[in-house]
């Protein structure tokens, strides 16, 4: 009987147990299989804020650059989950939270933008899911601008070293001294000005190093103006003015430009980081190899009477001679030189009129105009007579003159000059010497400012910046 019980029992809890089985796994399977997940996009009524949208910096070095930002989200809806995206960011990436403070390192563009999550359950077995991707109307860009142009962050290569020249000129006159780069503590501007001339036209250069610009895609802009003394002049001439060097490579170089205008300029460099840039400025004149040499005045260049009575003087000398001779029964004959036989055009004539007491005067070359060359002449007495001469390479040439104005080599006669001021104006062709103009200046002139100041090049750069975009 017992055993019969006992079978019993177990017989009615496998069909209890079996009954259960069927009946719960259908409905779990079925619950499984009508829920439905959906992701759609959705416009949120949604606003993002900074505190500061555009940040300036004159720090070179971009790993000194910490800038601290606080975003604000303005959300006019029920949202479910909050996310913030922060590129270049510390922290990247911030959840739940409407107003996080973000730092950032270096110099960039920096993006950012929340991901708004909701999550609507429609009916039991049906989900949809809610997206917006909000952004800020403006990037936070963190730039460099240069308001310290120091000489110790913009060094100076010594490229002058051996080439400085300081002009033999009149006493009365006032000597070169050096290029100026000047920089103002009220003012974002730098002035390159030139002062000096140099044997050759050796360029100004002045280099800084930056770093920090995450590699992204740079603009380096600002604004510039060439300026010369020379109010006639609209341009400046088809010569290089300056350039800008990135990495040793030419980014940008002025040459042609209006005179003494502001104009913009703008060089994009990809994926910077790190980078040298050099600001090189061209000078606007360079000692020629050409000077004048003061010379006395040979006879066959003096005036016709004086001539004339020269030849009546010595007719008559030698008509009393020749009748002294003949009572003696004697006779005499001479002459004499009248071209100039040596460099510095000396005569051995007897008829020379006296020689100016001045040095050699130098002639400069301006690198805008390479068909002529100029120079100051001062004439302290009542005449002053000069050879054009050239010098180079163990070379010389002498040109002279037969007309007062054009040139030509080996002639006789040299330039003439009353006693003033002048500015000495020679025409070249090819090179070659043709022609010579004297203007007079006033007592006042010099060579400094009256005649170099207004062919130096003089730079303004001013709102200098680099930009990531």
């Amino acid at each position: 009987m017992k055993g019969f019980v006992w079978w019993l029992e177990l017989f009615l809890f496998v069909v209890v147990f079996s009954l259960s089985s069927c009946t719960e796994e259908p409905l779990l399977r079925a619950l499984e299989d009508d829920i439905r997940t959906t992701q759609v996009s959705k416009d949120f009524s949604a606003l993002i804020t900074l505190d500061s949208t555009s940040i300036k910096r004159d720090t070179k070095d971009g790993s000194q650059v910490q800038t601290s930002i606080n975003y604000q989200a303005q959300i006019y809806e029920d949202i479910d989950s909050i996310q913030w995206i922060f590129e270049g960011g510390t922290p990247p990436t911030i959840s739940q939270v409407l107003n996080p403070s973000v730092d950032f390192t270096g110099y960039g563009n920096f993006p950012s933008q929340i991901i708004l999550t909701k999550y609507d359950t429609l009916s039991d077995n049906k989900i949809v899911i809610q997206r917006d991707t909000v952004s800020p109307n403006e990037n936070l860009k963190v730039y460099f601008e240069e308001k310290n142009w120091d000489g110790t962050e913009w060094s100076m290569e010594d490229s002058t070293s051996g080439t400085s020249w300081n002009p033999q000129v009149p006493s009365s006159t006032t000597s070169q001294t050096g290029n100026t780069w000047t920089s103002f503590p009220f003012s974002n501007m730098v002035i390159l000005k030139e002062t000096n001339i140099l044997t050759k036209a050796v360029p100004y250069r002045r280099t800084a190093n930056f770093s920090g610009f995450n590699n992204q895609r740079i603009r380096i802009s600002f604004d510039y103006k060439v300026s010369q003394k020379v109010t006639s002049r609209r341009f400046t001439g088809n010569s290089p003015k300056f350039d800008m060097v990135v990495n040793g490579f030419s980014r940008l170089q002025i040459n042609k430009t209006l005179n003494n205008e502001y104009q913009a300029a703008s060089v994009s460099i990809s994926e910077a980081t790190d980078f040298d840039i050099e600001i090189i400025k061209y000078p606007g004149l360079a000692q020629a190899a050409w000077e004048l040499t003061p010379t006395s005045l040979p006879a066959v260049c003096q005036p016709a009477s004086s001539n004339n009575t020269a030849s009546a003087t010595s007719t008559a000398t030698a008509s009393a001679t020749t009748s002294s001779s003949a009572a003696s029964g004697t006779s005499t004959s001479s002459s004499s030189s009248q071209i100039p036989n040596n460099a510095t055009g000396s005569s051995t004539g007897s008829n020379t009129s006296s020689v100016a007491t001045v040095d050699s005067v130098l002639l400069f070359e301006e690198s805008t105009n390479l068909n002529r060359i100029f120079g100051y002449v001062s004439v302290p007495t009542e005449k002053g007579y000069f050879y054009l001469q050239y010098n180079a390479a163990n070379e010389s040439y002498i040109f002279g003159t037969y007309d007062q104005s054009d040139l030509i080599l080996s002639a006789p006669c040299p330039i003439e000059l009353s006693q003033g001021n002048y500015k000495l104006f020679v025409t070249l062709d090819e090179g070659f010497p043709v022609s010579f103009n004297a203007v007079k200046l006033g007592v006042t002139a010099t060579l400094s400012t009256t005649i170099l100041e207004p062919y130096f090049f003089d730079l303004y750069i001013k709102n200098f910046k680099i930009e990531a975009y």
